[in-house]
């Protein structure tokens, strides 16, 4: 079985993105974190053998930007980190 670390403040978001995941792929088994700090807690806790990390870039305590650098320093082969955000920028015209 493959494992997904997904990783985003919004307990919503995770909702969706591991029911999406679990239909697509019945075999994954996906492990939530809410923040950076979280993710590098778990990852350093476990066997890691992710397959994907899942970041979102925008949350508190650890953004996705910092967590993937600490994550990339700690481990020597990490997995595969994609970036997730919602961020909207107001259009000023």
């Amino acid at each position: 079985m493959k494992k997904i670390l997904i990783v985003d403040d919004n307990i919503f978001n995770l909702m969706v993105i591991e029911q999406l995941l679990t239909t697509i792929f019945p075999n994954v088994i996906c492990v939530k974190a809410f923040n950076g700090v979280e993710a590098i807690e778990v990852l350093k806790n476990n066997d890691n053998d992710y397959a994907l990390i899942l970041m979102d870039c925008n949350m508190p305590v650890m953004d996705g930007f910092e967590a993937t650098v600490k994550i990339r320093e700690m481990l020597q082969t990490p997995p595969p980190i994609v970036a997730l955000t919602a961020y909207n920028t107001e259009d000023t015209e």
